[in-house]
């Protein structure tokens, strides 16, 4: 099945795993960029708004939670869903996340096919909104 080709963001300090999951993502028909910190990851959503951010929150300089904190600043930006992919599994750093208005908290290690089939609900999810 052919998807949608929607732009996803993969923000994720760990090059590896960012290029693994954006194969993964085109693969599946979506187009992504990936920001390797959350200065990187600032620019690029103010250069060309993406569809969907997959967020680290453990990054050098700026941090997934100041990422998140800066969006709703700006209405448009406020509306981009959000995945956030972390190592960082505390009962705590969850309900932080959920008080951001966020799509999904996904706890690494994750499972790519689940990952997968998650950006493809929330996407569906907004395209629903958008109708």
């Amino acid at each position: 099945m052919k998807k949608s080709g929607r732009r996803v963001l993969i923000v994720e300090d760990e090059k590896t795993t960012a290029d693994i999951i954006a194969f993964n993502l085109q693969a599946s028909g979506h187009e992504t960029e990936c920001a390797l910190d959350g200065d990187e990851a600032i620019r690029a959503i103010v250069r060309q708004r993406p569809d969907l951010i997959i967020l680290d929150i453990l990054m050098p300089g700026v941090s997934g939670w100041e990422v998140l904190d800066l969006l709703p600043g700006d209405q448009e930006m406020a509306s981009i869903p959000v995945i956030i992919l972390s190592g960082r599994d505390t009962s705590r750093d969850i309900a932080t996340g959920w008080a951001f208005e966020i799509s999904a908290y996904v706890t690494k290690p994750f499972e790519m096919r689940e990952l997968l089939a998650l950006v493809d609900r929330v996407l569906a999810a907004e395209g629903d909104k958008s109708r």
